[in-house]
């Protein structure tokens, strides 16, 4: 067993730098906002006849989608691993997922909202630790690589992962914003790290708070059709 520390989480938040963090890793905030729009409109694509989990369903298949679409010109490209969705580029891997309501907030504690299978943690290489940022993180044989060497400090480095791509989370979570069930997003790029008990991740060692500006969406409010007023048209006959 080895007890060591993890470095402090980095959060930018400034417009500026999120687009200078994200410029080396062939993305902008223009892409990512345009992912998360499809996936709005994926939601609002649902009525009342949907199952209630069709929106969230709705929302990452269309997301999931975008993200392979936007980002192919800049050569991303899909990548399923055992239910594992992907979009990848030959550095970079990103994972489209719903977090609690601290995404995206400055001074949050994000975590995923929904648990992960042990196969996708281990894929990605995270740490099991129920208590990010307080005391030590206790880290057993099969969690170190046998070619990673220990610093002498503090701090050890993010251990790698089984995709063998620098790892970041398109983290997303929604807030309402009147009672016509529209909502709001908030979102953030972010570099997991841990995962609890419970198989949530729960940590991360990079967040990118996202300007995500919201589209107003077309809501449907009912499943009766609306129509226009009716219009009496004067038909001739001739012949």
């Amino acid at each position: 067993m080895y007890s060591h520390k993890l470095a402090k989480t980095i959060v930018l938040a400034d417009p500026k730098d999120v687009e200078s963090y994200l410029q080396p890793l062939n993305l902008s905030q223009s892409d990512l906002g345009r992912i998360l729009e499809r996936g709005l409109s994926g939601r609002y694509s649902t009525t009342q006849n949907h199952p209630k989990t069709s929106r969230g369903q709705y929302f990452y298949g269309e997301g999931v989608s975008a993200a392979r679409e936007i980002l192919a010109p800049k050569g991303y490209k899909r990548l399923s691993l055992r239910n594992v969705e992907l979009t990848v580029s030959d550095k970079v891997a990103l994972y489209l997922c719903r977090g609690c309501d601290q995404t995206g907030l400055i001074h949050g504690y994000p975590e995923s909202r929904m648990k992960k299978g042990d196969f996708t943690c281990e894929l990605m290489g995270l740490i099991h630790n129920n208590t990010p940022g307080q005391g030590e993180l206790i880290l057993d044989d099969n969690q170190l690589k046998l070619d990673l060497a220990l610093p002498e400090g503090d701090v050890i480095p993010l251990l790698p992962n089984k995709i063998g791509l620098d790892l970041w989370f398109l983290l997303y979570d929604f807030y309402e914003l009147d009672g016509d069930e529209r909502v709001g997003i908030r979102a953030e790029l972010s570099r997991p790290i841990s995962y609890n008990s419970k198989n949530v991740v729960n940590d991360f060692s990079t967040r990118l708070i996202l300007d995500v500006h919201n589209p107003d969406p077309i809501v449907q409010n009912g499943d009766v059709p609306q129509f226009t007023p009716d219009i009496d048209l004067d038909i001739l006959k001739t012949g």
